[in-house]
């Protein structure tokens, strides 16, 4: 009798052990207190999906290591632009990119540039 619940002990404890094992597990990562920073790239508008968005090929910045088009927010910029297909832009973003075809970014500020 005593070596059936030795053994059944013994079978709980390893299979606790197994289970609760957390090799090779990252935490979860809180994004409620994490501090965002302003990340700038330059690109092409390439079309212009209504008169609040366009997408824009991206042509220099970290957002390369990500996406080559992005979808960014037109109203983000000074109240007299009007943007064009082929205009060149500096886009200010929060540094975070939503993955998707084009990729989706939070814009902060978006000119034209030469």
């Amino acid at each position: 009798m005593q070596k059936k619940i030795f053994l059944r002990l013994s079978l709980f404890l390893v299979f606790f052990f197994v289970a609760c094992s957390s090799e090779n597990e990252d935490p979860p990562i809180d994004m409620s207190n994490s501090i965002t920073s302003e990340v700038i790239f330059h690109g092409t508008i390439e079309e212009i999906t209504d008169e609040t968005s366009a997408v824009v090929a991206v042509n220099s910045g970290d957002i390369l290591n990500s996406a080559d088009k992005v979808i960014v927010d037109l109203t983000k910029s000074a109240d007299d632009i009007v943007f064009e297909v082929g205009n060149n832009v500096q886009v200010t973003y929060d540094g975070i990119v939503r993955e998707s075809y084009p990729a989706q970014i939070n814009t902060l500020h978006i000119e034209k540039i030469e």
